[in-house]
């Protein structure tokens, strides 16, 4: 079994459960939604180091809540089901720290953890968006171009 690094970083309970999922990754969208992904990841990033610095700021937590809650659907309209799951976890997991009113630096720490496997899973699907863009690209070359004729 191949464990990426960010898999290292999952409770064993969430990675069991980012396990069962099966992606269906639809690569006609795909492109549309990394590029959401360009936009919203530096802003939940953004969130975070401000929930550190103003943890009772209810502005940030709604904030955070809401790019989460767009991240999850868009990962789960293009079909990365494991990544809309994971992004479930972290939006609940938010809500619970939030909902205490005191949350601690470890719990911070974790969401961080989190949102780093996020950002992995994320990259993988920009590898894989790549890789499937040069099959494209490889396979729109006519017959008699990869024969090396001039036309």
């Amino acid at each position: 079994m191949i464990c990426h690094r960010w898999e290292q970083k999952l409770s064993q309970p969430l990675q069991q459960a980012v396990s069962d999922v099966v992606d269906s990754v639809s690569y006609e969208v795909l492109p549309v939604f990394l590029e959401e992904t360009q936009d919203i990841i530096p802003q939940i990033g953004s969130k975070l180091r401000a929930w550190r610095i103003l943890p009772q700021d209810d502005d940030i937590h709604r904030a955070l809540l809401r790019l989460l809650h767009t991240l999850k659907g868009s990962a789960r309209m293009v079909g990365a089901m494991q990544l809309g799951e994971l992004v479930h976890a972290m939006e609940s997991h938010v809500e619970t720290a939030f909902s205490e009113r005191n949350i601690t630096d470890a719990a911070l720490d974790q969401l961080e953890n989190e949102f780093d496997v996020i950002s992995g899973k994320i990259e993988q699907l920009q590898a894989a968006e790549a890789v499937s863009a040069a099959i494209q690209q490889t396979t729109a070359v006519s017959p008699a171009r990869r024969c090396g004729s001039r036309i």
